[in-house]
């Protein structure tokens, strides 16, 4: 099985990362970016829930109602012809 040894940005610990794992695309894709190890995430995700009082349930909620949003957004501006290459609309959303 292929894998990555990868230093942890916070605990400055090498670790690995396997073949098929989320990370291990991440890893994969940009290896000069800033990883962190499974130990180092849960913390940071254990203090950001205390900071913030929100699950990740509800975090999940709040993140599918803004993209429910942004494609009604999406839809309402392409039914008024705002995707359309009107020169003028282009003018104007340059100023």
């Amino acid at each position: 099985m292929i894998s990555y040894t990868v230093p942890c940005y916070f605990c400055k610990q090498n670790f690995e990362v396997f073949e098929g794992s989320p990370e291990y695309q991440m890893v994969k894709r940009n290896m000069q970016a800033r990883h962190t190890c499974h130990d180092c995430r849960k913390k940071i995700e254990m203090e950001s829930k205390k900071a913030t009082g929100l699950s990740n349930e509800l975090i999940a909620m709040i993140e599918s109602d803004s993209l429910e949003g942004k494609l009604n957004k999406y839809d309402e501006l392409k039914g008024k012809g705002k995707f359309d290459l009107d020169p003028q609309w282009l003018e104007s959303d340059r100023r």
